[in-house]
């Protein structure tokens, strides 16, 4: 995700760095969620039982919640405005990125797993065509990304 905001960022503008930044923290923080869902929760359970059981109480439930939907839902609007930003900028094949919008309606249908294939096998894509050489900039391009800010 760095690398494809790396290549688009003069082209996606703020708008495009605050996608960014919303995709990026909303994994970040997802992960996170996930590694103590997975790592912490089964020990936790062991040693004290009483303490997962007690999130039956709604007070115990919202901050639980609350910690899981955040990280989940700052992920999948940073990535729908990460992709909305690299259409404007028009960097990348317009398929991959449609390949990846075609995947948010099926998580609010019901089936996150295509969702998430379809907006992964965009990025795929979209990484291929940077690994490719076809994302670079040209000799052109470079020189004026070269240029100090001043100068002309």
């Amino acid at each position: 995700m760095v690398g494809l905001y790396c290549r688009q960022a003069r082209r996606a503008g703020t708008f495009g760095f605050a996608a960014f930044l919303a995709a990026f923290i909303g994994a970040a923080l997802e992960i996170g969620t996930l590694w103590s869902a997975f790592i912490l929760n089964p020990p936790l359970a062991k040693a004290a039982p009483a303490f997962l059981d007690s999130t039956v109480t709604q007070f115990a439930v919202f901050p639980g919640l609350i910690g899981f939907v955040v990280p989940f839902a700052l992920l999948l609007i940073g990535r729908l405005l990460l992709v909305l930003a690299s259409l404007r900028a028009n960097v990348f094949p317009r398929w991959a990125l449609l390949l990846s919008i075609a995947g948010f309606p099926c998580f609010f249908l019901g089936i996150p797993v295509v969702s998430d294939f379809l907006f992964d096998v965009g990025l795929v894509w979209m990484g291929c065509f940077l690994w490719d050489g076809k994302g670079a900039a040209t000799p052109v391009q470079q020189a004026t990304l070269a240029q100090p800010a001043g100068s002309a």
